[in-house]
């Protein structure tokens, strides 16, 4: 049975991808449920704040004032592959292709980048970078691959089995899902995940993971996951 760090309360939110209404429900609803609580409190996200949703700019903008911080929190973001893309497209035109397929183009609009087909994308990637503003850019700079709480693991898509932690790919850290879906992962943590949306909008608790990407931007609800001792429980909202 894992347990959170004595006298800890985290809160992992799923992937929000730029649904800022769903995140304006939700981190009221952590405050309140973490009012009564006396010990270090924690707001994680496991990442894809941004794409695919029309909010990523107003996402971003929230979470790098750091919300919750008059309400006592620490805050932890956890790279996606989202914004891994995102990242990228600042100084370089390598695979923008699939960012844009998958999300892209919503963000930039955000940030009021206006593309079209016709739009070269030399002049999409100048325009975000005049966009963008430099606290955004260092956000992302910043977040990391893994986050480690207790007997917890925060990664954003999952881990290969059979690798120790510290031999993990990037890339797999945040794209993997098979065969870490399917198989025991065999690390000495509950791994707490997101980018495989789940069915229902119902998170996924196994012996050895905790899912819990309910689709917020398919219309699912924004799922975070509340651990604390060797209990877990769940808030979930809608925008």
């Amino acid at each position: 049975m894992a347990h959170a760090p004595k006298n800890t309360k985290i809160y992992a939110v799923g992937d929000v991808h730029g649904q800022l209404g769903h995140v304006q429900n939700l981190l009221p609803k952590i405050a309140a449920d973490a009012a009564a609580w006396k010990g270090r409190k924690v707001l994680l996200f496991v990442g894809d704040l941004v794409d695919r949703g029309p909010h990523s700019k107003e996402v971003m903008e929230l979470l790098v004032h750091e919300p919750l911080k008059a309400d006592g929190f620490e805050q932890i973001a956890i790279r996606g592959n989202h914004e891994w893309k995102m990242h990228r497209f600042v100084d370089s035109l390598d695979n923008y292709e699939a960012w844009f397929k998958f999300g892209g183009i919503a963000a930039l609009h955000s940030y009021g980048v206006r593309y079209t087909p016709t739009t070269p994308v030399e002049e999409a990637q100048a325009d975000f970078n005049q966009a963008i503003p430099q606290s955004h850019v260092e956000f992302l700079e910043k977040m990391p691959l893994t986050h480690i709480e207790g007997d917890y693991l925060f990664v954003h898509a999952g881990v290969r089995p059979g690798v120790p932690l510290e031999e993990q790919e990037e890339y797999d850290l945040q794209y993997m899902r098979e065969p870490f879906l399917s198989w025991p992962h065999g690390l000495p943590y509950t791994v707490v995940f997101g980018h495989t949306t789940l069915p229902q909008g119902k998170p996924l608790v196994d012996d050895d993971k905790i899912g819990i990407d309910t689709g917020a931007y398919m219309g699912g609800p924004l799922t975070a996951v509340v651990l604390w001792e060797d209990q877990v429980d769940f808030i979930q909202v809608t925008g």
